[in-house]
Protein backbone atom coordinates (compact mmCIF):
# COMPACT_ATOMS: atom_id res chain seq x y z
CA UNK A 1 0.00 0.00 0.00
CA UNK A 2 2.76 2.55 0.89
CA UNK A 3 4.26 1.94 -2.29
CA UNK A 4 1.22 2.43 -4.85
CA UNK A 5 1.01 5.67 -2.58
CA UNK A 6 4.28 6.60 -3.83
CA UNK A 7 3.74 6.02 -7.05
CA UNK A 8 0.71 7.79 -7.14
CA UNK A 9 2.06 10.68 -5.12
CA UNK A 10 4.72 10.69 -7.96
CA UNK A 11 2.30 10.98 -10.80
CA UNK A 12 0.17 13.80 -9.16
CA UNK A 13 3.51 15.80 -8.44
CA UNK A 14 4.30 15.44 -12.36
CA UNK A 15 0.93 16.79 -13.52
CA UNK A 16 1.11 19.47 -10.94
CA UNK A 17 4.90 20.43 -11.28
CA UNK A 18 3.65 21.03 -15.03
CA UNK A 19 1.02 23.46 -14.77
CA UNK A 20 2.93 25.43 -12.47
CA UNK A 21 5.04 25.84 -15.28
CA UNK A 22 2.13 27.27 -17.37
CA UNK A 23 0.16 29.02 -14.67
CA UNK A 24 1.82 31.58 -12.62
CA UNK A 25 -1.04 31.22 -10.18
CA UNK A 26 1.03 28.55 -9.07
CA UNK A 27 3.65 29.45 -6.73
CA UNK A 28 4.80 26.11 -4.82
CA UNK A 29 3.79 22.32 -5.51
CA UNK A 30 4.98 19.78 -2.47
CA UNK A 31 4.65 16.97 -1.04
CA UNK A 32 5.66 13.59 -0.32
CA UNK A 33 3.27 10.04 -1.49
CA UNK A 34 -0.19 11.42 -1.37
CA UNK A 35 0.33 14.42 0.84
CA UNK A 36 0.40 17.19 -1.64
CA UNK A 37 0.41 20.71 -1.26
CA UNK A 38 -0.16 23.24 -3.80
CA UNK A 39 0.30 27.29 -2.72
CA UNK A 40 -2.17 29.66 -5.08
CA UNK A 41 -0.40 33.15 -4.84
CA UNK A 42 -0.80 36.24 -6.91
CA UNK A 43 2.61 37.01 -7.27
CA UNK A 44 5.69 34.65 -7.41
CA UNK A 45 8.28 36.86 -5.35
CA UNK A 46 6.24 38.26 -2.89
CA UNK A 47 4.03 34.77 -1.91
CA UNK A 48 0.79 36.64 -1.26
CA UNK A 49 -1.46 34.50 -1.26
CA UNK A 50 -4.22 33.98 -3.93
CA UNK A 51 -7.07 33.90 -1.33
CA UNK A 52 -10.00 34.21 -3.49
CA UNK A 53 -8.92 31.55 -6.59
CA UNK A 54 -8.12 28.92 -4.26
CA UNK A 55 -11.40 29.14 -1.88
CA UNK A 56 -12.54 28.80 -6.01
CA UNK A 57 -10.55 25.84 -6.40
CA UNK A 58 -11.59 24.44 -3.08
CA UNK A 59 -15.19 24.79 -4.07
CA UNK A 60 -14.32 23.10 -7.52
CA UNK A 61 -12.99 20.09 -6.09
CA UNK A 62 -15.69 19.67 -3.32
CA UNK A 63 -17.83 19.51 -6.20
CA UNK A 64 -15.75 16.65 -7.51
CA UNK A 65 -15.52 14.24 -4.82
CA UNK A 66 -13.00 16.46 -2.65
CA UNK A 67 -12.94 17.89 0.94
CA UNK A 68 -10.98 20.00 2.65
CA UNK A 69 -8.53 19.09 5.36
CA UNK A 70 -7.13 20.90 8.12
CA UNK A 71 -3.73 20.85 6.17
CA UNK A 72 -5.67 20.83 2.84
CA UNK A 73 -7.24 18.75 0.68
CA UNK A 74 -8.35 14.84 0.71
CA UNK A 75 -10.73 12.51 -1.12
CA UNK A 76 -13.64 10.96 -0.18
Amino acid sequence: MAENARRVGKYWMGILTSLQQHYALIGDVRGSGLFLGVDLVNDRDSRAPASEQAEYVVNRLRERGFWPGPMGLVTM
